[in-house]
């Protein structure tokens, strides 16, 4: 007998048996990794389907059909079955539901509707819902894996955005209340800021406006902050009264020291009956600088005295009376006359006009002018006619000299002549010998490009006149 034979029959039974033992377990492993892949898949398709069937159906417009898409019933259903026809997925398998957003769609379709509804699709209401539920049925390929058939179902609602006309205040269905607010808004309108002397130190005097938003009425109570800056810095605050307005002072320069430039901000504005919108600010800071002076020469004209000689009456005439005496007496007779001497006229002087002018300078709406009196003697201004651009915003509100107002008043056609209503008492208006003083002329609005001119008579008929072409 072969050894070698009997021990290699042998071998090759006892590997049949073990394979035979080991290959329902390798089947059962290849078969569940097979089956749990078709499992994952068909979950995924049925997410998937029901996910994009609800994006179509939420979308804004109009399908192809020509209904709004989320009547258009056939696409939705197709975008469905588009990603779900791999696992079996059709139409009966998808139920197309609506609902108020409350409850989403459970056994039934809908809470209130299924699509679609009279045949075009139904009515439905800004902020409802499209509900799509999409099942599938899973079953084992093979009845090796252990794992009995059960249904795969997805629900997916999204918002339905119909038309939404803008511009008109719609009730959105919603019980989150609403941050939007509700007081009425207010904005800066103007800032005035000029430079005051007291004594010899200077400070800044700013005036500031606020407005409501709407109306344009003054806005008073608020509470406004603010920052003065350049010479001197102060944080200033206080509230808007009647006219909506609030007057701030900087602090004093040094005794004797002048001033450079002045400069105030608002920074923030409170009230309970307000809000601030800062985007509505006219101007938001202003400030002011000294205007250069330019100083020409003047040649004064002057008038000669003329004396005119004074007129003699001749000499009288003597006439002799004949005697028959010896002697011969002549008698003069006449009388002599007294000579008249014509008085010497003496003209009214002619006033010497001699004033240094400097140039116009324009700082949004506000306009500078300096003047120095030269003439010798004290002047006092008796009338100002101004011209400017004319537009329907710029209106003449203030006159100062040297910060000190001098007319107020609210001119917006011009040109305009001012010679009474005066501010304060008239010495406010005097030109010492020697003496510059600037005029400042404050308007409601930026002043616009143009012909800009300035004429200035005295109480002693001197004229004094300046132009921004």
């Amino acid at each position: 007998m072969n050894l070698f034979n009997i021990r290699k029959s042998s071998d090759e039974g006892q590997g049949f048996v073990e394979f035979s033992l080991v290959l329902p377990i390798l089947l059962l492993l290849v078969f569940g990794v097979i089956e749990m892949g078709r499992l994952l898949f068909i979950f995924v398709a049925v997410t998937t389907s029901s996910r994009e069937a609800a994006r179509y159906g939420a979308a804004v417009g109009l399908a192809p059909s020509g209904d709004p898409y989320y009547a258009d019933c056939g696409g939705i259903r197709d975008a469905a079955t588009n990603l779900g026809n791999l696992v079996g997925i059709n139409d009966g398998n998808i139920l197309i539901g609506y609902d108020t957003g409350a409850n989403s769609m459970a056994a039934t379709p809908a809470p209130y509707a299924t699509c679609p509804v009279g045949g075009s699709g139904p009515d439905v209401e800004l902020g409802d819902r499209i509900v799509v539920r999409v099942n599938a049925q899973y079953s084992p390929l093979v009845p090796l894996v252990p794992v009995p058939p059960f249904p795969i179902n997805s629900v997916t609602s999204r918002t339905i955005l119909e038309a939404i006309p803008v511009g008109t205040s719609i009730a959105l269905p919603t019980s989150t209340p609403s941050n939007t607010p509700t007081l009425p808004q207010m904005y800066v309108a103007d800032i005035l800021i000029v430079p005051v002397k007291q004594g010899n130190r200077w400070f800044a005097r700013a005036t500031i406006t606020v407005r409501e938003a709407v109306t344009a009425n003054p806005v008073s109570g608020v509470n406004v902050t603010g920052i003065f800056s350049g010479d001197q810095t102060d944080l200033v605050s206080g509230t808007t009264n009647g006219a909506g307005q609030i007057v701030v002072e900087s602090s004093k320069n040094a005794n004797n020291a002048g001033w450079n430039f002045f400069q105030i901000c608002v920074v923030n504005m409170s009230s309970g009956s307000h809000w601030w919108n800062s985007a509505l600010d006219v101007e938001t800071c202003d400030s002011i600088a000294p205007t250069p002076t330019i100083t020409p020469t003047f040649t004064p004209s002057l008038t000669p005295s003329v004396t005119p000689t004074p007129s003699i009456t001749p000499s009288p005439t003597i006439t002799p009376t004949a005697t028959n005496t010896p002697t011969i007496t002549p008698s003069p007779t006449g009388t002599l006359p007294t000579p008249t001497n014509t008085a010497t006229v003496t003209p009214e002087p002619t006033p010497v006009c001699v004033y240094n002018v400097g140039a116009i300078n324009i700082f949004d709406d506000d306009a500078f002018w300096n003047v120095t009196n030269n003439s010798g003697f004290t002047v006092q201004v008796a009338s100002i006619l101004i011209n400017w651009p004319d537009t329907l915003t710029q209106d003449l509100e203030f006159i100062f000299l040297d910060g000190t107002e001098i007319w107020s008043g609210n001119e917006s056609t011009p040109p305009v002549s001012i010679n009474s209503g005066w501010s304060g008492p008239d010495s406010d208006r005097d030109f010492n010998n020697g003496q510059t003083r600037t005029f400042q002329f404050a308007f409601s609005d930026k002043i616009s490009s143009g012909l800009f001119s300035v004429d200035v008579t005295f109480d002693n008929g001197c004229v004094v006149s300046q132009t921004r072409p």
